[in-house]
């Protein structure tokens, strides 16, 4: 069995156990943020993205931006400085992991829509994305503000939970 699928296996386990014991969110109004199924993107060949510096540095949006900015570049070193500490301390190579698991999606641009505060140190946020040059669906991420691995912190740094956005996408 080659390292990428032991890599896939894997990550697919650890989403259902985290899933199984993760805490369930509170229901949400059906007038919050619509989940958008993959549609067509307007036919374009500019769409719109995330700037970074439109956001207050140390904020959630801000490292989150960050995040999208380092994945539309493909530069999954820099992906990896944004997500939360604690997922990337238990990952050998989260450079790796972050081309492994966004790579296959080519990111064309990025829209942040709506935060939902959950706690001092953790946030819901989502965003639209435009990929493959012709779909766009909504994207979901936890981020997590942590000072060092375990120990969320208001005054941390924040980091998105990889495995966060994945759970509407293996829906």
């Amino acid at each position: 069995m080659r390292k990428t699928q032991i890599i896939g296996i894997l990550l697919v386990v650890v989403l259902l156990v985290l899933g199984a014991c993760a805490p369930k969110p509170a229901p949400v109004p059906p007038e919050s943020t619509p989940v958008l199924p993959p549609t067509p993107a307007p036919a374009s060949e500019s769409y719109p993205m995330v700037e970074v510096s439109s956001y207050r540095v140390g904020s959630a949006e801000r490292a989150f931006a960050e995040f999208l900015t380092a994945w539309k570049d493909e530069d999954w070193d820099r992906m990896a400085e944004f997500t939360q500490i604690t997922w990337r301390s238990d990952e050998n190579n989260a450079a790796e992991t972050m081309r492994l698991m966004y790579g296959p999606v080519e990111l064309d641009g990025a829209e942040i829509i709506e935060k939902e505060v959950l706690s001092d140190v953790m946030v819901d946020i989502t965003a639209v994305i435009y990929y493959r040059e012709i779909y766009k669906s909504n994207f979901y991420a936890t981020l997590i503000c942590e000072t060092e691995p375990h120990h969320p912190d208001p005054e941390g740094k924040w980091g998105v939970n990889p495995t966060s956005t994945l759970r509407d996408w293996l829906k």
